[in-house]
């Protein structure tokens, strides 16, 4: 069963002020945090999943200090690249 925002937010406010009996404020957060933990389980999970996917497809990007550093570069290129072009457009 999920929560919805404003069960979380009727818990959040019910144990703000202590309208509900202890013992049900108690009962509804441990039911809202069981969910939050669940649905970041789940995400997790999701995530897990995509990533064997990359790389049993051999999409996934090996990250070292040669990879950074290649990277940088590139980016750097393409930003002098840009900066050339800027300078040779006629200027308004």
């Amino acid at each position: 069963m999920q929560t919805t925002p404003d069960e979380r937010a009727f818990a959040s406010e019910a144990a703000e002020s202590e309208t509900q009996p202890p013992s049900e404020i108690q009962s509804l957060a441990e039911f809202v945090e069981g969910q939050d933990r669940e649905r970041r389980r789940v995400e997790f999970k999701a995530s897990l999943d995509e990533a064997r996917a990359l790389m049993a497809r051999g999409e996934l990007l090996t990250i070292t200090r040669e990879t950074v550093w290649k990277l940088a570069e590139q980016v750097n290129a393409r930003a002098r690249e840009r900066l050339r072009t800027q300078a040779a457009a006629p200027q308004h």
